[in-house]
């Protein structure tokens, strides 16, 4: 279901973050836009991550999982941008429900 995908994402961003130490991106976040996800949850994941993305270093992780974002100013790495562009494109193409909405 969608609040474990979330709750998840929530956890991978706590306990390992974006990027390994050389500054390549964590191999799970191709899991977070590459998992066949419905359109409405890519969009939780992505905001789960923008969230995390915002929170300055060393915030305890909260069990709720973050409110949506209004107006991000900082984005995630680009090519983890890129990917869930491509992702919610498909998405889009393969749920009438969503292309309907968007």
């Amino acid at each position: 279901p969608a609040v474990r995908v979330r709750r998840v994402a929530s956890l991978l961003c706590s306990a390992v973050g974006f990027t390994k130490e050389d500054g390549q991106g964590q191999a799970w976040l191709a899991w977070a836009h590459q998992g066949n996800l419905d359109f409405a949850t890519l969009w939780e994941v992505y905001e789960v991550l923008q969230a995390h993305q915002q929170r300055p270093l060393g915030e305890a992780d909260q069990a709720a999982p973050p409110p949506p974002l209004q107006g991000s100013v900082q984005s995630l790495p680009q090519d983890v941008e890129n990917s869930f562009a491509v992702a919610f494109a498909n998405a889009v193409q393969t749920c009438e429900q969503a292309a309907k909405q968007w």
